[in-house]
């Protein structure tokens, strides 16, 4: 598992805009790269990767942005799972869990 930074736009060029706020993400995907453009039904805009640390983080700060392995301030969130599948693929069947 790593954690890998990225911001939301549709707009691979955007990885040079210092403007962009960046997200951080845990993934198992082997093959993530910087400048890789992800989609998901959860937000509107797509993601692009910009960073791909080859260590796994379990928390941010969302006062500072500094990533740590341990809960260490109110402003401290818990990094989400970003799993990636090849869509392309016919034999996967992506879905969610609804929780009534």
């Amino acid at each position: 598992m790593k954690t890998v930074l990225v911001i939301f736009s549709n707009d691979v060029s955007d990885i040079e805009n210092t403007g962009f706020k960046k997200y951080a993400f845990n993934t198992e995907a082997e093959n993530i790269e910087v400048g890789d453009k992800l989609k998901s039904t959860a937000y509107v805009d797509g993601m692009i990767v910009t960073n791909v640390l080859n260590k796994k983080f379990e928390y941010f700060n969302k006062g500072t942005g500094e990533l740590t392995e341990e809960f260490n301030s109110a402003n401290s969130f818990k990094i989400k799972t970003l799993k990636i599948v090849d869509v392309n693929d016919e034999e996967i069947v992506v879905a969610r869990k609804l929780i009534d």
